[in-house]
């Protein structure tokens, strides 16, 4: 499912590039933005209202939204929305931003997204779209330190 997403992360960032206008496209964006239109178009729907099975192992995230942090799993991703259920329901039309990390490859996701529908339930289930220009962002490399041990240079003795 990170792979898709992945692929959807920059599909997301030159539709909303292309619809804002502010930021034109050139020639090699339109070009790839193309190819991906070709490859997600079956998979713009957004899922239908209420509980969605598990197909794959969920995602970890976290939604940041008015008056909070919560944690959820995002159970689905398509072209139109991701399905992500949690403990805590958000409103329907409510602005939220959806952050998702792969400690393996070092790449954090930053989506801003809009709650479109939501069900309850133990957990409760939530279809987002994309509302923006989402963010890919490798981590910061971490300095490598050695460590000490203690010990004087080393001298040759003469004897």
């Amino acid at each position: 499912m990170l792979e898709k997403l992945d692929v959807l992360v920059r599909f997301w960032a030159l539709s909303g590039r292309l619809a804002r206008a502010a930021e034109p496209l050139d020639a090699s964006e339109r070009r790839e933005l193309l190819a991906l239109l070709a490859m997600v178009g079956n998979d713009v729907e957004i899922p239908a209202p209420g509980t969605v099975k598990r197909k794959e192992v969920p995602l970890p995230a976290q939604v940041f939204a008015e008056g909070g942090v919560s944690r959820g799993e995002i159970l689905r991703v398509t072209a139109g929305a991701l399905v992500l259920s949690s403990a805590d329901l958000i409103p329907v039309g409510r602005e939220v931003l959806v952050r998702v990390t792969d400690a393996v490859a070092g790449v954090e996701y930053v989506l801003p997204c809009r709650v479109v529908w939501q069900a309850k339930g133990s957990p409760s289930t939530m279809a987002l779209v994309v509302d923006g220009i989402p963010n890919r962002q490798r981590f910061q490399g971490f300095p490598m330190v050695q460590p000490s041990l203690g010990l004087a240079p080393a001298r040759r003795l003469v004897g």
